[in-house]
């Protein structure tokens, strides 16, 4: 058992799914198996969370629906508002309070092996859907292809304090290749866009983030990656979000994750084996980790360096590869740093020949100044 889980409820199975009982009380069987589940993860989201559980709550779809909702132990008004929300809909809301934070990787995972649904949405609890046919549109294109392992939509990406513009993402050329090659290579899938055939067990996923990368890689596996050109839901950006701080000062902000990013690069390595063309799809993500981890492992104790390591033999061997066959890159950035050095002595030179004409311009005397000659500049000069 997860730590921090929840007693035993007589009303709810194993996996925290509603009972039926018989006129006398006795439990006869669950609750028959939905088509989709959807799965809420939220932490501190009060100000977020009903609108993003009530756009779940008004799908418009002609099959049935759970909707698990897993809150981490939050310290704010935050599992006291799906407790009322799980009160007002008992048979499609499975609330999963934590007595204790579990922490995302926990309580994800424990919320995806408690689905039943025959497909899998995701949708956290910061986040919202604005159309109410989304899970039908995606499940019937789903029905209609069952090679199609994952089908997505854009989202319209806000700022909630108006950093930046709204923008919808995945943009028209983020979209135009759709590829498991495409999907390695970066993220183009909306974590509240998707709808995927659910897996056997989840247990596998490993303590990584971004969490949601790697379950979309998991679930297309599968098959082909559907998109639906239709924006369907809105993904926040605020400062209590798990990514905000990459907006601010992206190089602080990935450095200090270098060490996690190693565990999701090892997972991704995993995953694509020995597949030569997945390998190329992740290589130069997986070499820009390698450099973010050599910057932070200058100041990381050395331990903690040698544990991740350790635990990540895949993307320990990846960091001696990258180090071992980029040795040209150190004479490429030698000539560089030369070429660059040189600008620098051409520029300085420039301005000492500029401050030369502006002093030989000063007047030398008289009542009326010498008018200032501004200086010409000449090809070469």
């Amino acid at each position: 058992m997860l730590r921090g889980a929840l007693a035993p409820d007589p009303r709810r199975d194993v996996r925290g799914r509603p009972r039926t009982r018989d006129r006398g009380g006795a439990v006869v069987s669950v609750t028959p198996r939905p088509k989709v589940s959807v799965v809420t993860i939220t932490y501190n989201h009060e100000a977020f969370i009903e609108q993003a559980l009530e756009s779940i709550l008004a799908q418009e779809t002609d099959f049935p629906v759970e909707l698990v909702v897993a809150d981490d132990a939050s310290t704010d008004a935050t599992a006291g508002i799906v407790r009322e929300v799980a009160g007002r809909y008992p048979d499609r809301v499975v609330p999963l309070l934590r007595p204790h934070n579990l922490g995302i990787h926990a309580n994800f995972v424990s919320a995806l092996e408690a689905t039943r649904g025959h497909y899998v949405a995701l949708c956290e609890g910061d986040d919202y859907w604005t159309d109410p046919r989304k899970l039908q549109r995606q499940a019937d294109l789903l029905d209609a292809r069952p090679d199609v392992a994952l089908c997505a939509h854009p989202v319209l990406t806000t700022w909630e304090g108006g950093e930046e513009p709204d923008v919808v993402w995945p943009t028209e050329s983020e979209r135009a290749d759709l590829s498991y090659a495409a999907l390695l290579r970066g993220n183009f899938v909306p974590t509240n866009s998707t709808l995927a055939r659910r897996l056997d067990s989840y247990a596998m996923i490993p303590d990584i983030l971004p969490l949601d990368w790697y379950v979309h890689l998991l679930h297309a596996r599968g098959g082909p990656i559907a998109m639906i050109e239709e924006t369907m839901g809105v993904y926040r950006r605020h400062p209590g979000g798990v990514w905000y701080g990459s907006y601010g000062d992206p190089d602080a902000f990935w450095i200090g994750r270098a060490h996690g990013m190693a565990g999701f690069a090892d997972a991704v390595i995993a995953l694509v084996g020995d597949d030569e063309e997945q390998r190329a799809a992740i290589q130069d993500w997986t070499l820009w980790v390698a450099r973010l981890f050599a910057v932070r492992s200058r100041t990381a104790p050395a331990e903690e360096t040698a544990a991740v390591l350790a635990a990540h033999p895949g993307f320990a061997s990846l960091l001696a590869r990258a180090f071992a066959d980029r040795v040209d890159d150190v004479e490429w950035l030698k000539g560089q740093l030369e070429e660059r050095d040189g600008r620098v002595a051409e520029l300085t030179r420039k301005l000492r020949r500029a401050r030369r004409r502006l002093e030989q311009a000063e007047p030398t005397g008289g009542s009326e100044p010498a008018p200032r000659r501004t200086p010409r500049w000449r090809p070469g000069s």
